[in-house]
Order: structure tokens, then C-alpha cells, then sequence
């Protein structure tokens, strides 16, 4: 089962939970809201799969957020723009050797929390998810990124929450698709944001140096990283 974490100030995120054969279902994650020391995942056998920075900000502000983030990134008009892909694009590039090997953590593909594998059976499971792919470009990427459908939480009435996970390395493309995310959600969402961004933990610190510090969004909750659980479940 997959368990979501109790976030502060009364905030809980409710997941559905799915159910999955042992084939389907690669792994366990657990979620904590400190960083592990070495030893502790040594002990219970786990490796980080994604690190997390978890933001809020009102709908209204999102594109004085998206705007003050962009502003910090150098040569970004060196770069072309993020692709956003179809459904079949997606599917074909989740599969592929070239994702599944250098960018998947783990080679597992993460939804928000969800830890799935990357095979046929499951490409009906991440066509209900509605997601929006976003790549950095077309052809072998080196940023692959996904982002689910935002949905109400109890935090406040207006509070909309979704996540966003991005496979990559590189800190200037992760960048570039989790603002092209922003901008394709900018004009459709009303109310109080909460989203997660999930990256790999080698590019968090400064994905969180870029993001701290506006005047438009703030941080909802201490880091956390998802776990890979060494063992089938």
C-alpha cells in the first residue's frame, strides 16, 4: 500500500489507493520529512529515489512567480523551448532504453508518490492519470517530466494541489519544464496552490536556492525524499 504523509499545520493530502500485482508494482515508498543519514538507510535498506521541494503561492501570483524564477536563470534564450508531448509520444518515450536506463530513478516512474514500472501492462494506468508531459526536447531528452491533475485538498476551501516530477539531471532543463508546467496550469487554476516538485536529490539545493526568497511563494513544509524500499512488497 501506498501510504501519503501527514504534511504540518493540519495539512493531509489524501492519494487514492490502487492496487497492483508484484510484477506491476516495483517497489515500496516511504516518504520522510527529515534527510535519512547513511546509516538509517543502510539499516532498513533503502536508496533516495527523488528529493522534494514543496511550494505554495495564490493562483493570482503564479505568473509573478513564474517570472521572478526565470529571471534567475542564465541563458535561457541559449536554450529551445521545452516540447510538450502526446500521449502516445509519452508512452513510447517512458518505454524507451534511452529514459528507462539514464533518467527513470531506480527505473521506476514515479507519479506524484506512485512508484510504477515502466511496462506495458501499466501505460492504462498512466493514461487515467490525465498527466501533462513535458520534455526538453524530443529526441533522447535529458529532462523528462510529468505533472497530475490538480485536485482539492482540506487546507483551505480553495486549495488546489498537484504534483510534478521531473527525471534529470541537469539543473538548467529541470528548471525550463517545471516553468513550462507553471505556465500551461497559469490560466486555468483558481485559488490557493500547494504543489510538490519532485526532483533527483543531486539537483534539489539548487533548485531550492532558485526558489527561495520570492516574493510570490513560500515553502509549506520542511525537505523530504521518497525511498526505494530494496525489497518487493
Amino acid at each position: 500500500m501506498l501510504n501519503s504523509p501527514a504534511a504540518k499545520n493540519n495539512l493531509r493530502i489524501y492519494e487514492p489507493t490502487y492496487k497492483r500485482t508484484i510484477d506491476q508494482l516495483c517497489c515500496h515508498c516511504d516518504f520522510k520529512s527529515h534527510k535519512p543519514d547513511k546509516e538509517s538507510k543502510q539499516s532498513i535498506g533503502c536508496r533516495p529515489l527523488q528529493a522534494i521541494l514543496p511550494l505554495c503561492c495564490e493562483a493570482a501570483d503564479l505568473g509573478l512567480l513564474i517570472a521572478e524564477i526565470r529571471s534567475r536563470l542564465p541563458h535561457q534564450a541559449d536554450r529551445p523551448p521545452p516540447v510538450t508531448l502526446s500521449q502516445q509520444q509519452a508512452e513510447t518515450l517512458i518505454m524507451s532504453d534511452h529514459v528507462v536506463s539514464n533518467l527513470l530513478p531506480g527505473k521506476t516512474i514515479l507519479i506524484g508518490w506512485e512508484p510504477l514500472k515502466p511496462m506495458k501492462a501499466n501505460l492504462e494506468v498512466l493514461r487515467r492519470r490525465d498527466l501533462t508531459w513535458i520534455v526538453d526536447r524530443e529526441f533522447e531528452p535529458t529532462t523528462l517530466s510529468l505533472c497530475t491533475m490538480p485536485h482539492a485538498v482540506p487546507y483551505r476551501p480553495d486549495a488546489l494541489h498537484f504534483d510534478i516530477n521531473i527525471f534529470g539531471c541537469s539543473l538548467d532543463s529541470v528548471c525550463d519544464v517545471f516553468l513550462a508546467h507553471l505556465e500551461a496550469l497559469q490560466q486555468r487554476l483558481r485559488g490557493y496552490l500547494m504543489f510538490y516538485i519532485h526532483v533527483d536529490p543531486v539537483v534539489l539545493p539548487e533548485l531550492h536556492q532558485i526558489c527561495q526568497n520570492t516574493s510570490n511563494a513560500s515553502l509549506f513544509r520542511e525537505y523530504f525524499e521518497e525511498l526505494l524500499l530494496e525489497r518487493h512488497v
